[in-house]
């Protein structure tokens, strides 16, 4: 219909911005203003018979025979006047002083009616999938034939952990531990080019970033990850997760010495660590036997190698410890939002220019700092 036309464009926002199975309740809760506060139709274009009009305005009679636009024409001393709608028919409508508007909408009948229009587009949707009542892109499940995101069980766990999440108080704990170890943030090292699409999206796992994103990673050792399982309580490889370093100056830094000047590091708030499904290991992803799940085993890392300016050892033993010890990471299912940067860091002048240019043509605010003390 005319009047709602552009909501399903704002729908398929909000599952691309989601990465998780939604209900309709929390996509319409998701749409944005004036879409999803109350209705599709903004309250001061809802035809009321209580209102008197001049000739000319444009209104949406909302009563189930009409539900469509019209023009007001020959208004009346009473009230009432000529509505010509968009069909081309013409029908007089009278003027009420009754108390009782029959046509007054209220907040939940806005919702309801959104939940229906959203439902709506959403069965006619072709990209769009159903899993046991919830709504999802089909490109996500298409783009993963053989990991535990394209599960329907594996993404209803992934949807009621992360609403039981929110009623865990473990955040004064996880503050706590941070200035204990003096975590201020988790890093993510990613080439520049790859900035644009991150600030659209946040930062995707690597079975669901947008193929043709550059990559400094070796092969053999994304080989290794794309099927690594986290854990058995959510069944997912390294690959359904955004791994983030503990420490800055990772080991793989010095592997990418000639190209660092494109690299750019993205601080992540240390809240992600009570995200439902976090992982973390002592050291890289691959190497643990295991992972911790409990943000109070955060005294499992070694955090004397990790805070150290300079991990490097003379002694060959003690050299491939802390360079082990050193890739302690933690694996956040399936996305971090932009919402959770601290900010973004960069080699040289020209990476800075050229990183607050992409900040700036993205509309966010968040700061851009040259430390080159985060680089070989």
């Amino acid at each position: 219909m005319a009047e709602y036309e552009g909501i399903r464009k704002h729908i398929l926002e909000v599952l691309i911005a989601s990465y998780l199975p939604l209900s309709i309740s929390d996509i319409v809760a998701r749409l944005p203003a004036p879409v999803g506060s109350f209705s599709p139709v903004p309250l001061e274009q809802t035809y009321s018979p209580h209102k008197r009009y001049e000739a000319g305005q444009r209104l949406f009679h909302p009563a189930a025979k009409y539900r469509s636009w019209f023009v007001v024409e020959e208004p009346m001393r009473d009230g009432s006047f000529i509505a010509r709608f968009d069909s081309g028919k013409t029908r007089k409508l009278a003027h009420s002083d009754s108390k009782m508007d029959y046509y007054t909408f209220t907040a939940e009948y806005h919702k309801l009616e959104l939940e229906r229009l959203a439902e709506e587009n959403l069965r006619q949707m072709s990209n769009v999938a159903t899993i046991e009542g919830l709504f999802v892109l089909k490109s996500r499940l298409q783009r993963l034939p053989f990991h535990q995101l394209s599960n329907p069980r594996v993404l209803t766990r992934l949807t009621q952990l992360h609403a039981r999440s929110r009623q865990d108080d473990r955040i004064d704990q996880l503050h706590t531990l941070c200035r204990r170890y003096k975590l201020t943030a988790l890093y993510y090292l990613i080439p520049l080019e790859n900035l644009p699409s991150i600030f659209e999206r946040g930062i995707l796992c690597k079975n669901l970033a947008p193929r043709g994103h550059a990559s400094f990673a070796n092969e053999d050792i994304q080989a290794k990850r794309h099927c690594k399982e986290i854990g058995d309580n959510l069944p997912l490889t390294l690959h359904d997760c955004v791994p983030l370093f503990f420490a800055p100056r990772p080991p793989l830094l010095y592997l990418r010495r000639d190209e660092q000047e494109r690299l750019v590091y993205i601080r992540v708030n240390t809240i992600v660590l009570l995200e439902p499904g976090v992982v973390f290991s002592r050291v890289n992803a691959i190497s643990a036997g295991g992972f911790f799940t409990d943000i109070s085993d955060l005294g499992e890392l070694d955090w004397a190698v990790l805070r150290a300016e300079y991990w490097r050892s003379d002694n060959e033993e003690q050299h491939r410890r802390n360079k082990l010890l050193r890739q302690a990471e933690a694996q956040i299912p399936v996305m971090v939002p932009v919402h959770r940067f601290l900010g973004l860091d960069v080699c040289d002048v020209q990476a800075l220019q050229r990183v607050r240019q992409m900040v700036v043509d993205a509309g966010i605010s968040l700061s851009v700092k040259r430390n080159r003390r985060l680089y070989c």
